[in-house]
């Protein structure tokens, strides 16, 4: 597979001067704004609820962030170093970003960097550091949240170099506003063994926590994918084994997965096996009944997400749940097609194709790599109005504001940092911090004649 983690070797540094902030106004108890503004997720924003726009509305080639006439705009300063594979998600009104891999391959290499900071995201504030007491850091954990009031984060690996074998992490960890960082399980108590890339997911109308698969190996040039199934209720702790009826999915890594806000389903989609780097990887979707402890797979009819690793999955609403990016086993490479997927009914329906190649084609490329490593501005047509082509990002759902947000990830030009909420009713991806460390040349300058730089 060509593509893998396919960061230039000829990274030009991006150089992006944050606009300076506006007057932050927040949404009155009863939801209401100024004149001349709506409230939009408890922010006040521009113009009236009808029409009002997002994009960016002055020459300065800063990206998408509304920067004129703004009465609310973050202070974009500072904030986490871009990376990937970082845990948290949305809770207490604030997207929570924790540890990470910052490392940016060389000549197409992988080339692991831990990082073990935490970050908080406020609208209308801004990146502030993070409260004390997270914890250990770690990298590729399984990490969900229950729609806005808590952030669960279970197992990881890490190392403190950037060669060897890796801690394989087995705690898990509840985030809450009011409480914050609370340790579940410590990892003694007899539940999953140690490991990273798994699925975790949160039933919001019982608290139960639910486990699937993941790498037990703690060698990061070789694989040991698992297919087991765990659950553990938060108000008694200690996790069980959940006994599954029917065949199967066969064990993997790098999974997308997530439990529905209905509670009935686990599902999982994608993913690779022993050879995950390699290929090929996994095109299949299942659900677990959690009632009945069924497998079943999805036979979709009609279209479906191509086969992909380190994509990133949240549950939305009643059965359904959204796919993000990850990475093909073709040409393509990195992807930013957004899915929602009907699990009761085991309907895929595409809700933004993102970059496209030849013939509109998301899944094949616009222009040939010039070499290894090596990508002509136009290699695939950009699509201004969604996040850059990503693998390994972070993904978490807002119930109150009905909206999915995502941070970082780690793309072909590099370790990403921006911020983007996507609204499923508006069909809509809204850039929030659009620092373009990581992103195509052609998102921010022209004329751009190299993918990852003027």
């Amino acid at each position: 597979m060509r593509n893998f983690l396919s960061f230039s070797s000829l990274l030009i540094a991006l150089a992006c001067s944050s606009p300076a902030p506006t007057t932050v106004v927040a949404c009155a108890a009863d939801g209401t704004c100024p004149s001349g503004s709506h409230c939009d997720a408890g922010i006040c924003q521009p113009g009236a609820a009808a029409d009002a726009s997002t994009g960016d509305t002055a020459a300065d080639g800063n990206g998408a962030t509304p920067d004129s006439g703004g009465l609310c705009l973050a202070d974009l300063s500072g904030g986490p170093s871009p990376r990937g594979e970082a845990y948290g998600g949305f809770a207490g009104g604030q997207l929570l970003a924790f540890s990470g891999d910052e490392g940016v391959a060389v000549s197409c290499n992988p080339n692991p960097k831990p990082v073990a900071d935490g970050w908080q995201f406020t609208p209308c504030v801004g990146w502030t550091a993070a409260a004390t007491g997270a914890p250990d850091p770690r990298a590729r954990a399984g990490f969900t949240g229950d729609g806005g009031s808590a952030v669960y984060v279970f197992g990881g690996r890490y190392r403190t170099a950037s060669s060897g074998n890796y801690t394989l992490r087995n705690d898990t960890w509840q985030w809450t506003k009011a409480n914050g960082w609370t340790q579940l399980d410590d990892g003694t108590t007899g539940g999953p063994k140690g490991r990273s890339s798994t699925v975790l997911g949160v039933d919001p109308t019982t608290g139960f926590l639910w486990l699937h698969g993941g790498n037990a190996s703690n060698n990061g040039l070789s694989f040991a994918p698992l297919g087991d199934v765990w659950f553990l209720d938060p108000s008694f702790g200690g996790w069980q084994l959940f006994k599954t009826t029917g065949k199967a999915p066969v064990a993997r890594i790098m999974h997308a997965g997530a439990v529905t806000r209905d509670g009935n389903w686990l599902v999982i989609f994608g993913g690779g096996d022993a050879n995950a780097f390699q290929g090929p990887f996994f095109s299949d979707t299942w659900r677990l009944d959690l009632h009945t402890g069924a497998w079943q797979a999805i036979a979709t009819s009609g279209s479906a997400p191509a086969a992909r690793i380190l994509g990133t999955m949240v549950a939305s609403g009643g059965s359904k749940v959204l796919l993000f990016g990850g990475h093909d086993g073709g040409d393509v490479g990195n992807r930013n097609d957004l899915w929602e997927l009907d699990v009761a009914n085991g309907t895929w329906t595409v809700l933004r194709n993102g970059d496209l190649g030849q013939g509109g084609d998301p899944n094949v490329v616009n222009k040939p790599a010039n070499a290894t490593c090596d990508f002509p501005a136009d290699f695939m047509q950009i699509d201004q109005d969604s996040p850059e082509r990503r693998e390994s990002a972070l993904f978490s759902w807002d119930d109150a504001g009905q909206k999915a947000w995502l941070f970082g990830g780690k793309s072909d030009c590099g370790a990403l940092r921006d911020v983007w909420t996507f609204d499923v009713a508006k069909g809509k991806w809204t850039v929030v911090d659009d620092t373009p460390k990581g992103w195509s040349c052609s998102r921010y300058v022209d004329p751009c004649t190299h993918l990852c730089g003027g």
